[in-house]
């Protein structure tokens, strides 16, 4: 069963031993993977001049996001995934390692 709570600025999606937790900062979100909650995404950073995805320990920085869709993709499929292939799609790589 997939139990979803909120602490403080912290939101978890629980489901047995996995998680995904969902940070607000200052001037973004940070959106996490915990013992493989998601298959292949570790973790995915949306700022207004940063976003990046560690896709199975590798790093992606990218240009050109637009971080509002990439966050209502996440938000409408709870999935990071589909987030982070959002990002890949409509995004230029900047950095890779």
């Amino acid at each position: 069963m997939t139990t979803k709570y909120a602490i403080s600025d912290h939101a978890y999606k629980v489901d047995g031993d996995k998680a995904l937790v969902v940070m607000e900062m200052n001037n973004g979100v940070w959106l996490q993977s915990i013992n493989g909650f998601s298959s292949c995404v570790d973790f995915i950073n949306l700022s207004s001049n940063h976003v990046s995805v560690s896709w199975n320990g590798v790093h992606y920085h990218y240009s050109g996001v637009d971080v509002v869709k990439a966050l209502a993709v996440f938000y409408t499929t709870d999935s990071l995934g589909k987030t982070a292939n959002y990002i890949k799609a409509n995004g230029q790589v900047t950095f890779k390692g």
